[in-house]
């Protein structure tokens, strides 16, 4: 039986990363709303506005503080303990009457791919927890949501599966499906994703009061939705994505106090383009943080797959939104980060194929500058996926490279040894290092392509 494995080793020097409280032995308890969002620098001043009162914030545990310096730039992998067994979950034959509009071969239930990811990750005073999907199957595939939880960043135990884990069952991968972001709540810990069904993708909240036990919130949307990001303000939390209905794709915004309970947020202008169902990726919001006084999300606005613009919202709030009317760059803008009283996003250029990676500075949400990328690539630097603020600056990554910045406006390569081959999707700051977390190179093992889900950490000096 193959099994594809999870795990982070740490160099000597940093002793590991240390928490109280080992998995399973206590419930995950989740930093504050403030503390969990991408908090500014110390002493940094906020952009210009209204910031929620003081003491709003309920007590839910010790934040965990990351350092202030900018990490090394060695990234550390190893492999460990079992973490995800792509073979518990076998293709099955659908009933359903008319078939799936996905289905090519519903009696095949052959397994020739195996596929995990580590979407995102977010670090409590008690442990990490780590969220993403695995898939299986030939041309009839069957994903699920997955969830790895960790005490120490070194042994990493797999979250069993249960139904209530279920990212859906019985459509084409090429589908999103699964969980892609997690953030800690003021009730425990709460991701967000897609449950993909034979005929339409609803967008789900989860949350779960101690990382193992879960519990899927379907929102409230037309058509075809997906969860792209959460992020945590001091009262609020919000979970972007976007929605295609008949009429196009609309970026979209739901919003809850309590993690729970998720209504859809007022956005004045939200249409980003006109696409088929498989090509959910191409427009609408993609990440959103609190930057010190405000929400701010970004995306993409498409005329066609290889023509898109940047594009960014605000929100006091979290529940009316309101578009930026100065944002004109070619591109995608995939993250964001809030460094200090400076804007920070990454993403690429806007095209589909050969893509290359962009990065954008702002003081004010609104007005987006371009930012120089400096890589040894002489066709220009690959996307870049997610970017994390520390106390000195930022980390960007991507396909298998990693850029630095102190300031957001000139960004260095990085040593990328540990991931040449691995792809990363979500960066969070930890105690002891930047957590990246994505998937590893892919292999034939007897007869079957295999990416397992990987994790990677860059230690502070």
């Amino acid at each position: 039986m193959a099994v594809v494995a999870v795990a982070i080793a740490i160099v000597a020097e940093t002793g590991g990363l240390r928490f109280d409280v080992g998995v399973g032995t206590g419930a995950v308890q989740p930093t504050s709303l403030a503390a969990a969002s991408s908090a500014p620098a110390a002493g940094s001043a906020p952009a210009a506005g209204s910031a929620p009162a003081a003491g709003s914030v309920p007590a839910v545990g010790a934040a965990p503080t990351p350092r202030p310096d900018l990490p090394t730039t060695a990234w550390v992998v190893a492999g460990g303990r079992p973490a995800f067994d792509p073979t518990a979950v076998t293709p099955k034959k659908d009933t359903s009457s008319p078939p799936p509009l996905t289905c090519k071969d519903c009696g095949d239930t052959s397994v020739t791919s195996r596929s995990a990811v580590v979407r995102a990750a977010v670090e409590t005073d008690e442990g990490i927890v780590a969220v993403g999907h695995g898939c299986v199957g030939d041309s009839w595939v069957t994903c699920r949501a997955d969830v790895w939880l960790s005490a120490d960043a070194k042994d990493w135990q797999a979250v069993p599966y249960d139904k209530t884990l279920d990212a859906g069952a019985d459509v084409n991968v090429n589908r999103p499906t699964g969980m892609t972001d997690v953030v800690a709540g003021p009730q425990g810990i709460v991701a967000g994703g897609t449950t993909s069904r034979a005929r339409r993708m609803q967008a789900t909240m989860w949350t779960s009061p101690d990382g193992l036990r879960w519990q899927p919130i379907a929102l409230d949307h037309e058509g075809d939705g997906t969860v792209a990001a959460v992020a945590a303000g001091p009262t609020t939390l919000v979970a972007v994505g976007r929605v295609r209905t008949d009429d196009g794709v609309t970026a979209a915004v739901w919003a809850s106090s309590d993690g729970t309970t998720w209504q859809p947020a007022e956005l004045d202008d939200a249409a980003v383009g006109q696409f088929d169902e498989d090509e959910q990726d191409v427009a609408g919001m993609f990440d959103v943080t609190w930057a010190g006084d405000r929400f701010v999300a970004v995306g993409a606005a498409c005329s066609d797959l290889s023509s898109c613009r940047t594009a960014a919202w605000t929100s006091l709030d979290g529940r009316s939104w309101t578009r930026a009317t100065k944002v004109t760059s070619a591109g995608r803008m995939r993250s964001v980060a809030y460094l200090g009283s400076t804007l920070v996003a990454v993403g690429d250029d806007g095209t589909w194929e050969n893509a290359r990676g962009r990065a954008w500075t702002s003081a004010d949400a609104t007005d987006w500058i371009p930012a120089a990328i400096t890589t040894d690539g002489a066709e220009g630097p690959p996307p870049l996926r997610a970017v994390v603020a520390t106390g000195a600056g930022a980390i960007a990554a991507g396909d298998g490279y990693a850029v630095q910045s102190s300031d957001g406006r000139s960004w260095t390569r990085s040593d990328d040894g540990a991931l040449a081959q691995g792809s990363v999707f979500g960066l969070a700051a930890g105690l002891e290092g930047i957590i990246a977390t994505g998937q590893g190179e892919g292999a034939e093992v007897g007869g079957t392509w295999q990416r397992p889900p990987a994790v990677w950490i860059l230690p502070y000096r």
